[in-house]
């Protein structure tokens, strides 16, 4: 049983969704392309970034600053596909209203602790730049 608006279809009838919902899908599939592709160039990154690491005449802070970008690259496409993703099943009606709420909510506090993750590291980083 599908719905639109809360209300179920009538009995015989296809349902069809409204265009936006559409555009959520296709966000939800672009955001998982990004965050693969991120995390593939991440490890990438890492992976040269510790051989080089070993020379010191080697730009091997560029590529651990480059690996840190895409990890944040990869980890906010990730909430963007969550967030995208799960509207799209609720509104086409394959996710329940418990299931949407509930998903969506534990997005949101995990979004909040990845700022906060985000907002200390940066911090750190800052005060250690002062500091040399």
């Amino acid at each position: 049983m599908t719905r639109l608006a809360g209300l179920p279809p009538a009995p015989g009838v296809a349902y069809d969704p409204p265009m936006g919902v559409w555009l959520l899908g296709d966000v939800a599939r672009t955001a998982v392309i990004a965050m693969y592709l991120s995390a593939l160039s991440c490890i990438i990154a890492a992976a040269f970034a510790v051989p080089m690491s070993a020379s010191p005449f080697q730009p091997s802070d560029a590529a651990y600053r480059l690996a840190r970008l895409m990890a944040l690259l990869g980890a906010v496409s990730g909430f963007v596909f969550g967030i995208t993703g799960v509207a799209y099943f609720w509104l086409s009606g394959q996710a329940s209203d418990r299931g949407f709420v509930v998903t969506e909510m534990a997005l949101m506090g995990g979004i909040a602790v990845f700022l906060i993750a985000v907002a200390m590291l940066h911090q750190t980083q800052h005060s250690r730049t002062r500091s040399r």
